[in-house]
């Protein structure tokens, strides 16, 4: 080996001492408790407010949010090491006007304001930790402009998708 070999090592060996010495870590980075967990059920959201159909919504996308972004396999409620249940409080919607992006105010736009109560418990029904998200959607940008039940259901399912996202990180990044 020449001289060029040795440096090209060396400083190899130096970048995994640097990055292995500040906690800089590959594969799984879920905690030690969430790795036993394994799987995780995720009942059918109950739904107080007035919105037909959003726990089902809410459901599908907790579903597809904490099976591909956990790592979770998702089970039967009776069958899982911890249970998510989520509750739709409330939802509250309006017509108000709206910019859309190119700076035109659009009157009529249908906007909608969801609040959501979730709770982490192990099988026992003891609770792990709890959270709740307010979050808000319009259907300004929506695919169909004189069709406000399709954009409104669209509008609702990306809504969903991103408080799961929140509730995720909320909810596991820190247990």
């Amino acid at each position: 080996m020449n001289q060029k070999h040795y440096s090209y090592i060396i400083i190899s060996l130096a970048c995994i001492i640097l990055l292995s010495a500040c906690g800089y870590k590959t594969g799984n980075t879920r905690t030690h408790e969430l790795r036993k967990v394994g799987t995780l059920a995720i009942p059918l959201f109950s739904n107080s407010s007035f919105e037909a159909g959003a726990g089902d919504i809410f459901t599908e996308a907790a579903r597809r949010v904490f099976a591909l972004r956990g790592g979770f396999k998702l089970k039967q409620e009776g069958s899982a090491s911890y249970i998510l249940k989520g509750h739709v409080l409330s939802s509250d919607s309006r017509t108000e006007a709206l910019k859309n992006r190119t700076g035109n105010t659009r009157s009529g736009v249908f906007s909608q304001t969801v609040a959501i109560e979730l709770r982490l418990e192990d099988s026992s029904g003891s609770l792990i930790k709890e959270c709740r998200i307010v979050d808000k959607a319009d259907a300004l940008g929506g695919e169909y402009p004189t069709d406000v039940a399709h954009n409104r259901n669209v509008a609702l399912q990306v809504l969903a998708e991103d408080m799961m996202q929140r509730a995720y990180n909320e909810i596991f990044e820190g247990f």
